[in-house]
Order: structure tokens, then C-alpha cells, then sequence
């Protein structure tokens, strides 16, 4: 591997090597330290923490951190998410943060309509960045 040097200094190895570079990218609050390339969801409350190997599935998954940060500095880490659109759509029943199904358009707000998704037995269409009564617009990361 080339040796990359940055004003005299040698620049640490990079784990990402190409990054399509029309990805969404968010930042969030973490709720545990997050590193570089780690698989990231989010919890209930909206903050990001790490997935869990072996344990979580890829549906759980919004992306991945571009840095680390550590939960006691109270940055954001920054994640290049799974998504290829952020949308504005319109809870078909009481959402929470996470994983969302699609459940139609409502022609009277001109806005699709999503529920909680059930990892594991329905299809996920995107996450809930936010959580919202049945009616309420909501901010919708849809997968490509």
C-alpha cells in the first residue's frame, strides 16, 4: 500500500477506499462511541449506536460511520447511509424510530404513507429518522 503523506506526516491508512460520492450522508448524536466503518443503527430514542455482530440483520442497518467519535465528546458522528432518498412522508400509524413498511399515498397530503416495519417478516422500505402519531409528517430515509 502507497505511503499517503499530509504536510510532512504520514497520514493513517484509510478504511474506505472509494465512497460513491452521491451517498446521503447525516450526522447524529451518538448514544455509545461509534468508529470509522462500523456498522451503525439507531435506537429508539433517534441516536445512533453500533450494531451488534452476529446478533442484528442488515434491515436494522442505516449505514456506516465515516469517523469516530466517541459518545463522552458530545460530537456528531457522521453516517453514510444505506439510503438513497430522504423524504418527507406521512405515518399510517403511530411510528417509532426504525425500520418502516410502505402502506400507500395519501392523495389529500400528496405525501406516501409508512407504518413500523417488523425485521424478519415484512419487507423494509427505509427508516423512521423520527417518531410520530398517525397523521404526522415524518422524515423517511427510503433504501435503494
Amino acid at each position: 500500500m502507497p505511503s499517503f503523506s499530509t504536510l510532512g506526516s504520514v497520514t493513517p491508512v484509510a478504511v474506505f477506499l472509494d465512497v460513491e460520492i452521491h451517498k446521503l450522508h447525516r450526522a447524529f448524536t451518538p448514544a455509545a462511541d461509534i468508529h470509522q466503518a462500523q456498522a451503525c443503527k439507531l435506537n429508539s430514542s433517534g441516536l445512533v449506536i453500533p450494531i451488534v455482530g452476529g446478533t442484528d440483520v442488515k434491515d436494522a442497518c442505516i449505514g456506516y460511520a465515516m469517523n469516530t467519535v466517541l459518545q463522552a465528546s458530545g460530537d456528531q458522528a457522521t453516517i453514510i447511509m444505506r439510503g438513497y432518498t430522504h423524504i418527507t412522508g406521512e405515518a399510517s400509524a403511530t411510528m417509532t424510530v426504525g425500520p418502516v413498511k410502505y402502506t400507500g399515498y395519501n392523495t389529500t397530503t400528496g405525501r406516501p404513507t409508512f407504518s413500523p416495519a417488523t425485521i424478519g417478516t415484512d419487507a423494509v422500505w427505509g427508516h423512521a429518522l423520527e417518531a410520530g402519531a398517525s397523521g404526522a409528517a415524518i422524515e423517511i430515509v427510503l433504501l435503494g
